[in-house]
């Protein structure tokens, strides 16, 4: 029996095109490649052959101080960094934490100059000046001056980001203790029209009932190679020795810490860590570092993030508060310390998180890989917002289709539908038979691929079964209006 994992489709390809590369590396890595843009070609023209998910989301209420007194002001001497006016534990002043879920949200201050304008400016990060015993932020640009007291202000939340991976979103639901709200979707120029996009100040809070596309949200891709060497110290355990490849990713921010933790991170570990946190925007992945056998500590470079971005300068007050910190991923090929026996596919998961200004990591054995979170490639995070704005905490569930694993390992296995394993096969034939210039042999794939489709289309395109009767609409003629009909971000929402 014929599994169909990546091996087995790999061989299918291979037995299909009559291609025999006797075991050549090069040949399997890029049919591999092959197979892997068949799959995300698949997910784009039939995502329904692609099993859902539910992914969950946390909505905050905005944050406005009661108190007149509870202002902001300038910190002397840095543009970018601005602090409360009362110290911590004033009553009835607005608690902060020191959590990263802070940052990308907006923060609101009225104009000292202009009082019916509000600036609007995106939060870096925020924390506790224990010198000051006030709590100060960094901003993503820069304050006019560094002398302004007394600064009326208010924090919104804009926008929330989705996983890199999702490529469709079917629905969306409010949920709040027993009640369900459906969240209907529509375009953006619809809600420009009805002027939904103004800040939550103008409007009164409540219980969103409209969604609609926001900003795409990126962070650029790290470039430098990591540079790996073996360290003084020993391999402190109890991961056992073997050969490493490590990448890093740069973060900013997070989701609610305790939805979105992963694994512990040792295996005494009594506690979640915020370095397993998934965070509010993730970068693409730096180049792979050079493999690397592990006989004592090994040593990661990494760069200086805060320096490139200015906050690294001694004496600043926003020294090393960029608000964005990298994430550190590891991939073993071998396994030459003996026990315990773990497994070794060929994927990179999330080893653990540093500062942006962090420049070395020791990696000695003590860190457990957090095997629940393999990487997922990342080109940016589409992100939604809600109307009117929340004012309360809820839960946004939202059913997905998303983009599926890379298969990197043989016996990966792909997460559709089996039987839309020959349309994978077919389509991963076209990629290959393009590539040797065998014209008549791509035309041909091509063919089976179209016909496999329509195929599987029968079955997994409707849940109702072929023989129900569907009720169809009379047709008639409708006069074309000069406005373009606004696109939703949800295909099930287009009606």
């Amino acid at each position: 029996m014929l599994t169909y994992n990546l091996k087995g489709i790999r061989d299918a390809v291979y037995s299909d095109t009559d291609y025999a590369p006797e075991n050549s590396p090069l040949a399997k890595h890029r049919v591999t490649g092959y197979i892997n843009r068949a799959q995300l070609a698949l997910a784009k023209e039939a995502p329904f052959l692609f099993h859902e998910q539910h992914l969950t989301l946390t909505v905050e209420p905005d944050v406005e101080p009661t108190l007149a007194t509870d202002t902001l002001r300038c910190v002397t001497g840095d543009p970018w960094v601005l602090e409360t006016t009362l110290v911590v534990g004033t009553t009835d002043a607005v608690v902060w934490n020191e959590y990263r879920n802070w940052a990308g949200r907006m923060l609101m201050i009225k104009d000292p100059v202009h009082s019916e304008r509000w600036q609007v400016i995106r939060i870096r990060e925020v924390w506790s000046d224990l010198a000051e015993a006030r709590i100060r932020l960094t901003l993503e640009t820069p304050w006019h001056n560094d002398t302004d007291t007394g600064l009326e202000w208010r924090i919104e939340t804009h926008e929330y980001t989705l996983p890199p991976s999702v490529v469709n979103v079917c629905s969306l639901t409010l949920r709040r203790q027993h009640h369900n709200w459906p969240i209907k979707v529509v375009g953006q120029g619809i809600v420009e029209n009805m002027a939904l996009t103004q800040t939550n100040q103008a409007t009164r809070g409540g219980i969103p009932h409209v969604a609609y596309r926001s900003t795409h949200r990126v962070l650029r891709a790290p470039t430098l190679k990591p540079a790996t060497s073996v360290g003084q110290d020993a391999w402190a355990g109890p991961e056992p020795l073997g050969d490493f490849e490590y990448f890093y990713t740069y973060v900013w921010g997070e989701q609610e810490d305790w939805r979105t933790y992963g694994g512990p991170t040792t295996q005494t570990a009594t506690a979640g860590s915020s370095t397993r946190y998934r965070p509010w925007v993730e970068s693409g992945r730096s180049p792979i570092s050079d493999p690397l056998l592990a006989s004592t500590a090994i040593v990661v470079v990494l760069p200086n993030y805060d320096y490139a971005v200015g906050f690294n300068g001694a004496g600043t007050p926003r020294l090393h508060r960029a608000g964005v910190k990298k994430r550190i991923w590891r991939r073993r090929t071998s396994n030459t310390g003996g026990s315990p026996i773990i497994e070794l596919p060929n994927t990179f998961f999330l080893l653990t998180e540093v500062d942006g200004h962090t420049e070395s990591f020791t990696d000695d054995g003590s860190i457990t890989p957090d095997y629940s979170v393999p990487y997922v490639e990342s080109h940016g995070h589409e992100s939604i917002r809600l109307y009117p704005g929340p004012n309360d905490y809820f839960d946004l569930n939202v059913r997905a289709i998303v983009i599926p694993y890379q298969l990197t390992d043989d016996a990966d296995t792909p997460v559709v539908h089996e039987d839309a394993i020959d349309a994978l096969i077919f389509k991963a034939k076209t990629y290959l038979y393009e590539a040797m210039g065998n014209t008549r042999g791509h035309l041909l794939a091509k063919g089976q691929y179209t016909e496999e489709l329509n195929t599987v289309k029968k079955r997994h395109a409707d849940l109702r079964p072929p023989n129900q009767l569907r009720r169809r609409g009379i047709a008639r003629v409708r006069r074309r209006r000069g406005i373009h009909r606004q696109l939703p971000l949800s295909v099930d929402n287009a009606s």
